[in-house]
């Protein structure tokens, strides 16, 4: 049997591992630019081009989320569904 369990120190994914790459930190704003224009004279759909440059050079937008968690959670079983045995 494994003994090999619990809290162990190093143990897990490190932290600052969440971070993910973007492009604004290889290249230069000139360098962006250019490839930004190439790409944008490339694209069929240039909303979608337009969407991830924008995201890459200055980050995604936060999205706010409004929810309503009150109240109580019914929750109905059908005799119908019963596994017969």
């Amino acid at each position: 049997m494994a003994s090999k369990g619990g809290k162990r120190p190093g143990a897990g994914r490190p932290k600052g591992t969440t971070e993910i790459p973007k492009i604004r930190n290889y290249f230069t704003a000139e360098e962006m630019e250019v490839f930004a224009r190439g790409l944008m004279e490339r694209a069929e759909t240039s909303d979608k081009i337009a969407t991830w440059l924008a995201d890459q050079i200055f980050g995604k937008a936060h999205q706010t989320i409004d929810a309503n968690v009150g109240g109580t959670l019914t929750i109905t079983f059908d005799p119908a569904f019963k596994k017969n045995d």
